[in-house]
């Protein structure tokens, strides 16, 4: 592979459509400042994950409303050995995400141009040792800690709605989830437990605010988080490659949690209106109720899945 020298100072390198970004923005410029309303506050929950608390917002507004970095953040940022993962002070050590998060025309070519940059070229990486793919490893990491904190939350969710488009790629690394198209291949084999753990997220909305009894604090939930998306994916990419092992799952303890859990989803997608933990006036819990059950009922999940809804639904509701 060619090493190509990453040049901190040049926009280019950074944000490729940086001028029909700020175009956007100075077209959409009301738009955009409430969006900006939404994100500082998410913001603020990356902070524990940096020792630098102060001092981010203005890198953040410039990347966000001009698709650029501020020329003395690129000065400081083009003196360090690996840029990308040093570039945390400000941008959390992980610029791709916040690069996807706040893109005005995010769509699929643009996902997949960064993800082919990130793993074919060592973007913002100057030394060999390092692999381009941990840019993603990172990305992905920040994301998956911060979309479940609870209480920066609200109708934006924690990336406006993108991460619709973003959810298969961020846990299976393509769109359509197979390995020979995943940009995760050969540097990432997710677990049968980290696969079932991502269908998490964003199935909490079906029950509305999350209550933690042991703080005695009511927060709000991520109500777009990529756990309802990829439902019918992720239950495929298991089928093929750990379809012994979902089968035997039910017998072994380390599963028995996310099982359950699933279940639990199940039977409040298929007993929405008469379950006691379900919000039913909340758009965005209904819309989750309604994409889960479309691919139960238009058989797009893999039969591992499918079957846990039949019985289920054979069951009927449980829950008083």
């Amino acid at each position: 592979m060619t090493i190509v020298i990453f040049d901190a100072l040049d926009d280019n390198a950074w944000v490729p459509d940086h001028e029909e970004w700020e175009e956007y923005n100075r077209n959409n410029l009301e738009q955009r400042k409430q969006e900006w309303k939404n994100i500082t506050p998410i913001l603020k929950q990356f902070a524990f994950m940096t020792s630098v608390k102060t001092g981010y917002l203005t890198v953040h507004k410039s990347l966000f409303f001009k698709g650029r970095l501020p020329s003395e953040y690129k000065v400081e940022i083009s003196k360090k050995k690996n840029p990308c993962i040093e570039a945390g002070d400000k941008l959390f050590y992980c610029f791709p995400l916040f690069y996807l998060w706040y893109h005005p025309m995010l769509n699929e070519q643009v996902i997949e141009n960064l993800f082919e940059k990130l793993t074919t070229d060592p973007f913002v990486y100057r030394r060999p040792d390092y692999i381009s793919a941990e840019g993603i490893s990172s990305m992905l990491r920040s994301f998956f800690r911060v979309q479940n904190e609870y209480d920066a939350f609200k109708d934006y969710g924690m990336m406006g709605g993108r991460e619709e488009i973003l959810a298969p790629y961020f846990l299976l690394g393509s769109k359509n989830g197979t390995v020979e198209n995943s940009f995760r291949t050969g540097w990432f084999n997710p677990s049968l437990k980290t696969l079932l753990s991502g269908m998490f997220p964003g199935t909490w909305v079906l029950q509305g605010k999350y209550e933690d009894k042991k703080l005695g604090q009511v927060y709000s939930v991520n109500p777009y988080g990529t756990g309802q998306y990829v439902w019918a994916k992720v239950s495929k990419y298991i089928e093929r490659h750990f379809n012994d092992e979902i089968h035997q799952a039910g017998d072994d303890r380390k599963y028995d949690v996310k099982l359950k859990f699933i279940d639990d989803v199940i039977e409040r997608v298929l007993f929405f209106d008469e379950h006691p933990k379900t919000v039913k006036e909340d758009p965005f819990a209904i819309a989750c109720r309604d994409r889960l059950l479309s691919q139960y009922r238009n058989n797009e999940l893999a039969d591992w899945l499918s079957e846990r809804f039949v019985k289920r639904d054979k069951l009927g509701l449980e829950v008083s």
